[in-house]
C-alpha cells in the first residue's frame, strides 16, 4: 500500500528473490507500507536489507504505527550504489498481521529522494552487537566547507583519515559543517577529533543543530565528527524529536596566532 508517489521494480539477480522495489514519492510524507505476518509471540530482532542509490533520500520506519529503535536512515549511497543491512532494533509482536511503514522525510545528503527496498526479516536469537556510532570524516559524505579556503594536509601526524584540513585563524566566517545521519531521535555524545601541534588553537567554538535550536560549546584542543549514542545496552534515554541528519559546525574564531584545524 502506498500514499502518493510511484512503486517500480526492478528485477536484478542480486536482490533477493531477483527483484527489490523502488519508491519514488510525490511529496515528503508520502509513504509506502508492507503488510507481513508472524506465526508466533515472540520478541524478533528485525533487519532490513535495502539498495543504496546516488539519489536516496531519507526515511523513517514504522512497525504497526510504532517508530523501531533504529528508526531513521540517510539511504544515499556513499561513494557508489549497492545493498546495505539496517538493523531496525527488537521489536515485540503478536501472531498475526503486522505491517512496516517506510515515509520520505527529506532528501538525502547528496539530494535525492528515492526509497529502494529488498527484504525485511525477523530474527529470533541472540541480539547482534551493533554500536550506535556515527563518525563523518573531512574526505566522506556528509561534510562540507560552507565558508573560506581550507587546505589539506599531512605534516602532523595522528589524524584521521586520509589528511585533515586547516588554515589560518580568522573572525569565525570560515566555516566548515558536518552532517551525521542519525539512526534515531535519542540522546548522542558528541566528539570531535584533531590534531595538535604548537600553532593549534587550545580551543574553538563549536555548534550542534538541532530542531529545538543550535547548542554551541566550545572543544578543547580536538575538532572527523564523531556521535555516540548516550543509551547502553540497546536502550533508548529520554528520546527527543532530533531530525535525521543534524549538523556540527566548526569555525575559525580562534586566537590570531592559531591555526583552525577541523579534521572529523
Amino acid at each position: 500500500m502506498r500514499s502518493n508517489g510511484t512503486v517500480a521494480v526492478v528485477r536484478e539477480p542480486t536482490a533477493r528473490g531477483g527483484a527489490r522495489a523502488v519508491f519514488t514519492p510525490a511529496a515528503v510524507g508520502d509513504y509506502v507500507e508492507y503488510p507481513f505476518t508472524v506465526g508466533r509471540a515472540g520478541e524478533y530482532d528485525a533487519v532490513l536489507r535495502y539498495y543504496r542509490p546516488v539519489d536516496g533520500g531519507v526515511v523513517t520506519v514504522t512497525i504497526d504505527g510504532e517508530e523501531s529503535y533504529r528508526s531513521t536512515v540517510d539511504t544515499a549511497a556513499e561513494s557508489a550504489d549497492g545493498y546495505d543491512i539496517l538493523f531496525l532494533g527488537p521489536v515485540r509482536l503478536r501472531p498475526g498481521r503486522h505491517r512496516i511503514r517506510f515515509t520520505p522525510v527529506s532528501s538525502g545528503r547528496r539530494g535525492g529522494r528515492l526509497i529502494s527496498l529488498d527484504e525485511l526479516s525477523l530474527v529470533e536469537g541472540p541480539r547482534p552487537d551493533i554500536r550506535d556510532e556515527v563518525t563523518v570524516d573531512n574526505a566522506e559524505l556528509g561534510f562540507e566547507i560552507v565558508f573560506g579556503s581550507w587546505s589539506a594536509g599531512t605534516g602532523v601526524s595522528g589524524y584521521y583519515g586520509s589528511n585533515y584540513l586547516s588554515r589560518p585563524a580568522g573572525t569565525g566566517g570560515n566555516v566548515v559543517r558536518w552532517r551525521p545521519a542519525l539512526p534515531g531521535g535519542d540522546r548522542y555524545e558528541v566528539l570531535v577529533s584533531d590534531t595538535a601541534a604548537s600553532n593549534r588553537p587550545r580551543t574553538r567554538p563549536i555548534s550542534c543543530t538541532t530542531p529545538k535550536g543550535p547548542i554551541t560549546c566550545s572543544s578543547t584542543r580536538n575538532c572527523a565528527a564523531h556521535l555516540r549514542r548516550a543509551a547502553a545496552n540497546g536502550s533508548r534515554s529520554a528520546p527527543s524529536p532530533s531530525p535525521p541528519a543534524s549538523t556540527v559546525t566548526c569555525n575559525s574564531a580562534t586566537t590570531p596566532t592559531g591555526t583552525s584545524s577541523p579534521t572529523p
